[in-house]
């Protein structure tokens, strides 16, 4: 009897290590596949952000400069955010920042449109035209890496591997968009005009 529980015993804490290091397992798989994910995005929103979009803005807004004051204000509000983005140091103020450039973009967009002297003009339209594309590239990028994300967060959240997860201390990680949200609240762009 005394032999059979300590059996009984000893086999139940071998099942239960091995199904903590199965999911353990699992959930390290996923989060290295979202930090993955996070590296390659990170570089790309660097590389669009701080070099394409910059050069773009800039010719935008000298091409619309002597229109509104309420662009170059818009302008000024999207170059902090910039600022923010190069001196962020942690994933979320990356997301954060990086969402107001994007929310600031889609408004200059918006506005410029109301000057029909400008649509006329080739390079404008043009302009235009390449900056919305880059804008919608960075979406896509928040989306690819949003869904290794919310994956990897679903599985955090399902069992038994919430067990796991709640035993270790393994925390969600954070989206960009979540669902995706209208960008022009003001919740998730501080950018207002």
């Amino acid at each position: 009897m005394y032999q059979t529980m300590i059996g009984g015993i000893f086999i139940s804490i071998i099942i239960i290590a091995s199904w903590t290091l199965y999911f353990y397992n699992n959930i390290i798989n996923k989060k290295t596949e979202v930090e993955n994910s996070w590296r390659i995005i990170y570089l790309q929103l660097i590389y669009l952000q701080l070099k394409i979009r910059t050069d773009l803005m800039l010719k935008y807004v000298k091409t619309i400069s002597s229109y509104d004051m309420q662009e170059k204000e818009l302008l000024s509000q999207i170059m902090e955010a910039e600022h923010d983005f190069i001196n962020a140091t942690t994933t979320e103020e990356v997301m954060k920042s990086s969402l107001e450039i994007s929310c600031g973009l889609e408004r200059l967009l918006q506005n410029s449109g109301n000057h029909e002297e400008c649509s006329i003009k080739k390079d404008f339209t043009q302009l235009q035209n390449q900056l919305k594309e880059l804008n919608q590239k960075v979406k896509s990028y928040y989306k690819l890496y949003d869904d290794k994300v919310m994956s990897y967060n679903k599985y955090l959240s399902t069992f038994p591997s919430n067990i796991t997860s709640r035993i270790l201390g393994i925390k969600p990680m954070p989206c960009f968009l979540g669902e995706t949200p209208d960008l022009h609240k003001k919740s998730y762009c501080r950018i207002e005009i």
